[in-house]
């Protein structure tokens, strides 16, 4: 059984929640903001973020005037969290062009907030034409946020193109080196 929580753009400021994996323990988030205290995502439960738009729905938007509802994804703020279950990432619609698109699905108030998060992040109908470049924990300003990039061009960060590089070269020294022994 899924929960919908659909807060029709209106933020939700609760202490803490919890997705346990039982009965009713699987929250698919629709049109909302959450603000809370701490998330805990247990072993068998679920969350799905729903994205219906590039904007983030704002927490300092309590009505919803600033984003229309077609075009917005659902969020949650934390000071902490413990995610341990699964959690899906649902496109309902389409970038309106091609680029690269940053979704910041979880945004903890400090760096070590998600360090945790073993969950299995999971993309469905993911738009034609577009690849995930990076689904996980980032550090951004001091804090820790669960982010999804998506892009019709993913480019690889620095540090892999240095590794792919250095890998490309030890390949030729050996090739070269192999060539050089004596027979």
């Amino acid at each position: 059984m899924i929960s919908e929580v659909d807060g029709g753009i209106t933020m939700r400021r609760v202490e803490a929640v919890t997705v346990a994996g039982v009965s009713g323990g699987d929250v698919d988030l629709l049109r909302s903001h959450i603000q809370t205290d701490m998330v805990t995502l247990g072993d068998d439960g679920l969350i799905n973020f729903r994205f219906r738009g590039l904007e983030r729905i704002d927490p300092d938007d309590i009505n919803g005037t600033v984003a229309p509802i077609a075009n917005t994804y659902s969020a949650i703020d934390t000071v902490d969290g413990v995610l341990s279950g699964e959690i899906l990432s649902t496109f309902e619609f389409t970038p309106p062009s091609p680029g690269t698109y940053t979704f910041d699905l979880i945004q903890s108030d400090n760096l070590t907030a998600l360090d945790d998060t073993t969950a299995t992040l999971e993309i469905h109908n993911l738009p034609s034409g577009f690849t995930v470049c990076f689904h996980g924990v980032a550090e951004e300003g001091g804090a820790d946020v669960l982010r999804l990039i998506i892009s019709d061009h993913c480019v690889p960060e620095p540090s892999t193109v240095v590794g792919l590089l250095g890998c490309l070269g030890c390949m030729v020294f050996a090739c070269r080196r192999q060539r050089s022994l004596p027979t």
